[in-house]
């Protein structure tokens, strides 16, 4: 069975017995502590190595988004605040979950299972939960208009510059048009799955299954059997990240 360890960050006393009380009926959990605010949370990470922080967003002194700045190490996130106001920063920072207070056992059992889900996947693709923080992301928030959407990474084949937007091509089928340069894309992917072949598109690396030389121009070949042109400067980078 997973055993994760839990931190409880809020300003509130109430809240984080309340919260303890919530995780204790979750067997994957085990609450290694709990802190008042971020300079106490950042003195229990360093003695406790946690692997998810249920956290708030405001607090005394350096609130919620302050703190995950300064995580020393790879940490899941679950936001726990009273308002949705940030929720679309949370999701920008790469946090696994946004739950609204006063927290709903079921919302929260969801929660940890997505969790787990996510701890999994990695073990079993070798993915390391150390080293730069927010360097692998799961889920990625789409800003369109009038909706807020979560997507896995992995379910994205492609990104395409379409004008100053760009399209986000989905391995369903589905096309998303994103208020989004291909040059923002590329600084907020993580560069060990996505890479971007030429100045116009960006693949995920996993969808790639061949690159050739076909007369004086470079192929790549994804899993569709699409067909896209590699540019001169960017052939040795995919090869590299392909072999390794």
């Amino acid at each position: 069975m997973v055993m994760l360890k839990a931190l409880l960050i809020d300003d509130d006393r109430i809240v984080l017995e309340s919260m303890r009380a919530l995780l204790a009926d979750i067997s994957e959990m085990d609450v290694c502590g709990s802190a008042l605010n971020a300079q106490e949370a950042l003195d229990l990470i360093d003695r406790q190595q946690p692997d998810v922080l249920f956290l708030d967003v405001h607090m005394p002194g350096m609130d919620g988004f302050e703190l995950v700045e300064k995580l020393p190490y790879r940490i899941d996130i679950i936001f726990v605040t009273t308002s949705e106001a940030h929720a679309i920063r949370a999701f920008e920072c790469n946090a696994l979950d946004y739950l609204l207070k006063p927290v709903d056992p079921d919302r929260l059992q969801h929660s940890v299972k997505r969790l787990i889900s996510r701890r999994s996947r990695a073990s079993d693709s070798g993915e390391s939960f150390t080293g730069e923080q927010g360097k692998f992301q799961d889920y990625i928030y789409l800003p369109m208009a009038g909706s807020q959407r979560f997507i896995r990474a992995d379910d994205i084949h492609g990104l395409q510059s379409h004008g100053n937007n760009s399209r986000v091509f989905m391995t369903d089928g589905r096309v998303f048009e994103i208020r989004r340069s291909l040059n923002e894309w590329e600084q907020r992917l993580d560069a060990a799955h996505f890479y971007r072949i030429n100045r116009e598109i960006i693949l995920h690396a996993n969808k790639i299954l061949e690159v050739l030389r076909q007369d004086a121009e470079v192929l790549c070949i994804d899993e569709k059997n699409d067909r896209y042109v590699v540019s001169r400067r960017r052939v040795a980078g995919l090869k590299r990240l392909l072999s390794g």
